[in-house]
């Protein structure tokens, strides 16, 4: 039974219907598989389940790890945007609303989002390391439900780092929010298909000693290595 209430614990952190959710389901209907292939075995049983607890256990420290806000207002403080307003407020006002839609990708990179209280098209986006260490910060304005054809997209490295394995990953996230979210490829693969963004993305790196988005952006190049499956950011 304690395998039973671990799984459907990790099943209520993760979108409903997500593909993150259904790997999850297919990986319960191997243990089930594995444990009932034990027989009688009380030694194999204890074994298989033993295990598939640790699994889930795993999963969801995963998931329930904090947001670093004590990190990110380190490396956002004293940066203002163009707007005039302080980028760190901007931030963490699109990452106020709990629960937070999270993805955990293959690389172990966690990518976690959200919106400024009844302001939707304004948003935040945070990518974290395996370790979960911030490798980037990122604010969407106009962006959410506008088809890839407006708004513009600003990506903080806070050392100026990792920028090729960043920006395919906000690539396909900013393609996901322009759908809405929750795309299902199997009916909609002209969204899933990489292809360069027509929204403008900036590259600012908040090593820059002159602290002004005017002065350290750069314009992120137009062709982009592929990023994880847009299908993958669901809210």
């Amino acid at each position: 039974m304690y395998v039973a209430g671990a799984y459907h614990y990790v099943a209520s952190l993760l979108p409903q219907g997500s593909p993150q959710q259904k790997a999850l389901i297919e990986a319960q209907a191997r243990y089930y598989d594995e444990r009932d292939a034990c027989g009688q075995d009380l030694k194999c049983i204890l074994r298989v389940e033993k295990e598939r607890h640790q699994q889930l256990h795993r999963q969801r420290d995963a998931l329930e790890q904090p947001l670093p806000v004590k990190a990110i207002v380190r490396v956002s403080q004293g940066w203002t945007t163009p707007e005039g307003e302080s980028l760190t407020q901007r931030l963490l006002e699109g990452l106020g609303l709990q629960p937070l839609p999270r993805v955990t990708l293959d690389d172990g990179r966690s990518v976690v989002w959200g919106f400024v209280p009844h302001a939707a098209i304004l948003q935040s986006m945070v990518v974290l390391s395996p370790k979960a260490q911030v490798e980037a910060l990122v604010t969407a304005d106009d962006v959410y439900m506008g088809e890839g054809k407006s708004g513009n997209v600003r990506v903080y490295l806070p050392d100026g780092q990792n920028r090729d394995q960043i920006l395919p990953i906000v690539q396909s996230w900013v393609a996901a929010s322009a759908a809405g979210f929750n795309v299902d490829c199997r009916k909609d693969q002209a969204v899933c298909r990489p292809v360069p963004l027509k929204v403008a993305v900036e590259i600012v790196n908040l090593s820059c000693k002159a602290k002004s988005v005017r002065a350290c952006a750069q314009r992120a190049p137009s062709t982009l290595t592929p990023g994880p499956s847009v299908a993958l950011f669901t809210q």
